[in-house]
């Protein structure tokens, strides 16, 4: 079989029970953080418009999580991706800067609530798909994003795909069309970040695999080729060997991790750096002048110097570093539009000077703030979240009560998040969906 062959082969082939059980473990909090950002997502001010363009995609039965509303299942889907990546409090696998979940989770969902699958079989299609949506990642060269292509997009029609097709129970051949489907349907670009588009086309990306897994299903076709098309449109090419190195024996989900912080991963180290700072008592009206120094990549994604709105704010340095100062964290509200028209967290943006610097690490950051005559330097090396610093189940179930409570009562919140690390011996995902949704009110 050629390589392509053998990657279809893995995602047919895979079981949740024949994982190692700490990469089961991972995928589980990975659903937990997913439940997490994506609750939070529709609670945030920004989700109204997204919310409201997923359902004119369609009516049905399916669950819009932490919306009170059902949805047609290509609906349920783009707005439960969309939700998901809203806050930019997803997770992120740092060595190729793609979010995993956000797409695959609300496409495997669909999958298994409209053919009432078990909880296991949801849970090795997430698996799946988001060792899919990795493994793409790392086999496209970064060169793609330079070119200005969102990875998180581009590789998630396809993970999402394999994720569906997974739980609707496609064979090999059709499993095999599916992936050219997706693959034919790349989307998704940088310049989107810091609107309501960069949460719109991950949505669309898990939307478009949903429906290339179902029409596949059906019958229709696609040349798996166009999987290493794809490598080609959007990077140098695809590296099928880094593809499909060690399949099924390492799983790269492993290496995922969850943030702290609602911003771009690449920031997470300047606040905490800045936050570590007005920790040792620098006050930040006294602050005259800001030096940080940080990996390149820092600066390529999150180059907005003066954001006018919240959701530009996740994708600037300057305004990571005001919050850090002011704050001491950067949740949702850190990234509202009051905050970035506050005046003392915009004259902190222009005393600030960011440099790249190639001997930095992506989750590290040096900052050295002036204050009157005071110098105060903090280095971080491996930012919380980190694989080195990993966020634990604790951390996870804090981050999740930051952002449902107080608009969900405490008893269903907690029952929620009981039920979520419960799933895996269930028999039903009922009880869990309905719960992700029965405190709103429908209408």
């Amino acid at each position: 079989m050629s390589r392509l062959e053998d990657f279809v082969a893995f995602i047919e082939e895979s079981t949740w029970s024949a994982a190692p059980a700490p990469v089961r473990e991972r995928l589980t909090l990975s659903v937990a953080n997913w439940l997490a950002a994506t609750m939070g997502g529709a609670l945030d001010p920004e989700a109204g418009p997204l919310i409201q363009g997923a359902l004119a995609l369609g009516s049905g039965h399916l669950c819009l999580v932490g919306v009170g509303r059902r949805a047609g299942a290509m609906a349920a889907v783009w707005g439960n991706a969309s939700l998901a990546h809203l806050q930019d409090f997803d997770d992120t696998h740092l060595a190729t800067v793609v979010h995993p979940s956000a797409p695959v989770i609300p496409a495997a969902l669909a999958a298994a609530e409209a053919s009432r699958a078990r909880p296991a079989s949801f849970l090795e299609a997430c698996l799946v798909g988001e060792e899919v949506a990795i493994r793409l990642g790392l086999a496209l060269d970064l060169t793609g994003t330079d070119r200005g292509w969102h990875y998180t997009a581009v590789v998630g029609p396809v993970a999402a795909a394999a994720a569906a097709g997974k739980v609707m129970g496609l064979d090999r051949e059709r499993l095999a069309h599916a992936v050219g489907l997706a693959a034919a349907a790349p989307t998704g670009l940088r310049a989107s970040f810091g609107s309501h588009a960069k949460a719109y086309q991950v949505g669309r990306a898990g939307a478009l695999g949903w429906a290339a897994a179902s029409a596949a299903g059906q019958g229709v076709t696609a040349d798996l080729s166009c999987l290493r098309a794809l490598g080609r449109a959007v990077s140098a090419g695809l590296d099928e060997e880094v593809l499909t190195a060690a399949l099924g024996e390492r799983w790269h989900v492993a290496d995922n991790t969850f943030k702290p912080y609602a911003c771009g991963i690449v920031l997470h180290p300047l606040i905490e750096a800045a936050a570590g700072i007005r920790e040792e008592g620098v006050r930040p009206e006294e602050v005259t002048r800001i030096t940080a120094r940080v990996h390149p990549l820092v600066l390529d994604f999150t180059a907005i110097a003066a954001p006018t709105r919240g959701l530009e704010g996740k994708f600037s340095a300057a305004h990571a570093l005001a919050v850090g100062l002011v704050d001491g964290t950067a949740g949702p509200e850190q990234f509202s539009d009051a905050r970035v028209t506050d005046p003392l967290i915009r004259a902190l943006w222009a005393r600030a000077e960011i440099v790249g610097d190639e001997t930095m690490g992506r989750d590290a950051a040096e900052v050295e703030v002036e204050a009157g005559a005071r110098r105060v330097i903090r280095r971080v090396s491996h930012a919380r979240g980190s694989l080195e610093r990993p966020m634990t189940r604790e951390d996870l179930r804090h981050k999740f009560e930051q952002l449902v409570l107080p608009t969900i009562p405490r008893a269903h919140a907690d029952r929620l998040w009981e039920l979520t690390f419960a799933l895996e011996g269930e028999e039903d995902l009922a009880p869990w969906l309905e719960a992700t949704w029965d405190w709103r009110p429908r209408a």
